[in-house]
């Protein structure tokens, strides 16, 4: 047994949607992602075991074997994110990939040493054609409303945390019509002015979870998972 190859979330995703073409790519990406706050929540499959967060994403939350009917994996996909202190040898350009991912996760103060004794030679990230949509769509992603030119400019020009910019993201997080383009690069480039609004939100509200799933995807983007473990905690998770 082999047991699981690591993977990317977007990597998931492609190679999903890649063997179900009927599968909607939003859909499969919010129930990943989904399963993986769970997991990060603690929550397990009814047996006990941990949950299987790629099969947990498309056939209900459980771990491995309730899903499968399997004893272990045997090279099935699993989130890199929970692959904690998972280590394999690698015989495939995917293999080498996320050799590469659990490395640069779990040393990220000496991750050149490491990969440089597991045999890599530094390189550029594998093109991702899923990653380089998103790209585009948030390159060209403008405000639309009056709430989201307030809500940019914050996170263009900073400044004090006040009531109307907190309301200002809440009203963006949770309507229906969304430019998740246009908020989301500020994920990627791990905005410090949006990391204040999800710490003050949180520290107003630290049982909210949508705004803690929101902190676990910036975390994603910027090393804190310490201030992470403290929000998780107070909220009793």
């Amino acid at each position: 047994m082999s047991g699981f190859i690591p993977v990317r979330l977007n990597q998931f995703v492609e190679q999903y949607l890649r063997k179900n073409k009927d599968a909607d790519g939003d859909t499969v990406r919010a129930a990943v992602e989904d399963a993986l706050a769970a997991w990060r929540h603690g929550v397990r499959c009814a047996c006990g075991n941990p949950l299987w967060v790629a099969g947990s994403a498309v056939a209900g939350y459980g771990c491995f074997t309730c899903i499968t009917g399997s004893a272990e994996p045997d090279g099935d996909p699993e989130i890199d994110a929970a692959c904690d202190g998972f280590f394999f040898e690698a015989n495939d350009t995917e293999d080498r990939f996320a050799q590469v991912s659990e490395i640069m996760k779990n040393h990220p103060r000496d991750y050149r040493e490491r990969l440089e004794e597991a045999g890599f030679a530094w390189q550029d990230d594998e093109y991702d054609p899923l990653y380089e949509e998103e790209i585009k769509e948030e390159h060209v992603a403008v405000p639309e409303t009056e709430n989201q030119q307030r809500l940019v400019h914050f996170l263009n020009t900073g400044g004090p945390v006040i009531r109307q910019v907190l309301d200002a993201y809440l009203e963006e997080r949770y309507s229906e019509t969304s430019n998740l383009p246009l908020i989301r690069k500020y994920f990627k480039q791990a905005n410090p002015n949006l990391k204040a609004i999800l710490l003050n939100g949180l520290a107003a509200n630290p049982t909210n979870l949508e705004l803690l799933d929101d902190l676990s995807y910036f975390s994603e983007f910027d090393s804190m998972l310490g201030e992470l473990i403290h929000f998780y905690t107070d909220a009793g998770i």
